[in-house]
């Protein structure tokens, strides 16, 4: 049976390939980058969505120390859309530094995910926890990439 992990790890890759095009249309066009923000957002909340939907449910399955960490990535998803929020609110104004503050935070998040939480989480559940997940998973991807908007072309 596959594992989770990979998974997610491919949808953070798709999700800093777009921030790396927000940043790179912002040094160009900050009207532009307006419309690149917003689907990045887009796509960063449905990721949150499907995170959320398809794995944090397990929560009460889970005992220990692992709850805690669900509640706190789910805490870190609202702090990045927080800081998101702001960059989009303050967009023609200078935003480096938000934009900074965002990308570390997103990064830290993603790495905790990819390095601990997910491969602990692969490593905690049996094979029919893992396939059903997955599944949640593949179809929320579907489902993501099938709804998101087609104004710019990400």
């Amino acid at each position: 049976m596959k594992d989770i992990a990979p998974i997610i790890k491919e949808e953070h890759a798709k999700l800093s390939k777009q921030w790396a095009k927000f940043i790179e249309e912002y040094q160009k066009d900050v009207v532009k980058s307006g419309l690149v923000l917003e689907q990045f957002k887009w796509n960063l909340q449905k990721h949150f969505q499907m995170e959320e939907l398809s794995i944090y449910e397990l929560s009460e399955s889970i005992k220990g120390n692992e709850v805690g960490t669900i509640f706190d990535l789910m805490a870190d998803h609202g702090a990045i859309l927080a800081l998101l929020a702001e960059i989009e609110k303050k967009l023609n104004e200078e935003v480096k530094g938000k934009i900074q503050e965002f990308r570390e935070a997103l990064d830290k998040h993603e790495q905790f995910e990819d390095n601990n939480f997910y491969p602990l989480l692969d490593s905690y559940l049996n094979e029919n926890q893992k396939a059903s997940i997955i599944i949640k998973i593949k179809s929320k991807i579907i489902e993501k990439d099938n709804s998101k908007p087609n104004n710019i072309g990400l």
